[in-house]
């Protein structure tokens, strides 16, 4: 069996107010049907966003932390010496948010509210063979389910990434 690992960093927007690069890793291993052409992935990475506001004379300061995971299936194609895939999964995303009050002598956290948003994933890219592994470019879209309540974050986006993977083989299937 054949896994990969793959640290990717993607620059994330949702069209809106985050506009923010996501670090993620990928583990993935290629399957040996389809001519070896699929693979199922588990990515797991982080975002995080500010914005600053004020009600009145009162500074306020939001801060969103979000976990996306992704389990997710591609199809892959070889053409010359690039391998162009696309494929599709699901998300689960761990939301955090706060909101801290400023004021000139301190900063009080006035709410923290915790949720989670599920969504589906669309992607496509390529990877071309370098070294030991493959760097690949990928271009991505989530649809996800919106919160309520303070955490109304919308991480429904746009996602454009590199990353390198890394192969290692655990056992051979038998074929």
């Amino acid at each position: 069996m054949e896994l990969a690992i793959a640290p990717k960093l993607h620059f994330f927007t949702n069209f809106g107010k985050i506009i923010t690069v996501r670090p993620a890793v990928a583990l993935s291993t290629r399957l040996p049907w389809l001519q070896r052409r699929l693979d199922v992935s588990f990515s797991v990475g982080y975002v995080t966003a500010g914005l600053d506001f004020s009600e009145g004379q009162q500074q306020y300061h939001s801060r969103l932390h979000a976990w996306p995971l992704e389990l997710f299936a591609t199809y892959a194609l070889d053409v010359a010496r690039a391998r162009f895939f696309f494929g599709a999964g699901a998300q689960l995303t761990f939301l955090r948010a706060s909101v801290t009050s400023r004021s000139q002598q301190e900063n009080e956290l006035v709410l923290r509210q915790g949720d989670v948003e599920g969504g589906l994933l669309l992607l496509t890219g390529a990877e071309f063979a370098l070294g030991v592994g493959a760097l690949f470019a990928e271009v991505g879209y989530t649809f996800s389910t919106r919160s309520e309540g303070l955490v109304v974050a919308g991480l429904s986006g746009f996602s454009l990434g590199v990353g390198y993977r890394l192969p290692f083989r655990i056992f051979h299937w038998q074929e």
